[in-house]
């Protein structure tokens, strides 16, 4: 794609590509994704981005089980296939994450995981997945994003065929609208919000679940209904709320490091429709697993 030479390396970033087929609005997992598997197809996007949100934890798990009810998220098998083939080729995958259930509900999640196309087995009181895995964040999202042309900037309206951003400038044609939670209401107007936050911890964890998942050196999560979006800070209860989760997966308190928190937007059709474009945003915690998989018909969706 075209773009300005020369210059300092933040004019650079912000320079306006000549030539756009979409601009991809956010750089979380979502328009990552997204404009990673569209310039892979051949159409010219640059992302638009401001600061970093959820999306940019430590740590983020691929689980394609629901840890409250031992059920596969939808289309956990193929999604998972997708992401592993995407993520693979830009950062180190960490795999094997297992599932601690309760004794009495060990038949129900059987039976609910049959026939999910899932690799899986039962060791005691354990599922065990050896496919699933998790990743760094901060390491994968820049690698995916590289040699994209990235426009440092924050939309504040999207009309159809124009996004005006912050600084004044408007920027003209079809966008992928993939801001995540702090752009969510720009696009629906009753947008389901919940913040969550993550313990940093001395020891690496196993990839276990059981309340809370521990991977990484990362102890996560919990989850805060929001009305609107803002920014989030831990609060001591979740910070001792995550403690207590640690305890019962490790049988001990893990020793805290310091902590992270974000917000997530969910929406029961992550992939619509939009006047301007289309709408790539809502998959809630499920946004590093479903995202390679929605974006593949994304990408049909486009061509």
């Amino acid at each position: 794609m075209d773009s300005a030479a020369g210059g300092s390396p933040s004019d650079r970033a912000n320079a306006t590509p000549s030539k756009v087929d979409f601009w991809v609005v956010g750089a979380g997992v979502a328009g990552a994704v997204a404009a990673r598997v569209l310039a892979d197809a051949g159409v010219r996007v640059a992302v638009v981005a401001f600061g970093t949100g959820a999306s940019h934890a430590p740590v983020a798990i691929l689980n394609p089980v629901r840890a409250k009810r031992g059920k596969p998220v939808p289309e956990a098998a193929r999604a998972l296939k997708a992401a592993r083939a995407l993520y693979g080729r830009f950062e180190r995958l960490f795999f094997g994450l297992y599932h601690r259930v309760p004794k009495d509900a060990l038949s129900k999640w059987r039976k609910n995981l049959k026939g999910s196309g899932l690799s899986y087995r039962f060791e005691e009181d354990r599922l065990i997945l050896p496919q699933a895995f998790w990743v760094r964040p901060r390491r994968l999202l820049p690698a995916m994003l590289a040699g994209i042309p990235v426009i440092q900037d924050r939309v504040v309206a999207w009309e159809e065929d124009r996004l005006q951003l912050a600084s004044g400038r408007a920027l003209k044609g079809p966008a992928v609208w993939a801001a995540g939670a702090e752009g969510a209401a720009l696009v629906d107007p009753a947008p389901l919000l919940s913040a969550g936050s993550l313990l940093l911890a001395a020891e690496p964890g196993d990839g276990g679940i059981r309340g809370a998942f521990f991977a990484g050196g990362v102890l996560g999560g919990s989850y805060r209904s929001l009305r609107r979006y803002q920014a989030w800070t831990p609060t001591a209860g979740e910070l001792e709320e995550l403690l207590q989760k640690g305890r019962g997966l490790l049988g001990r308190t893990p020793t805290p490091l310091g902590a992270f928190a974000g917000v997530r937007y969910r929406h029961q059709e992550p992939l619509r429709e939009a006047p301007g474009g289309v709408i790539f945003s809502g998959f809630g915690s499920t946004g590093f697993l479903l995202a390679p998989l929605y974006a593949e018909r994304l990408k049909k969706a486009i061509l």
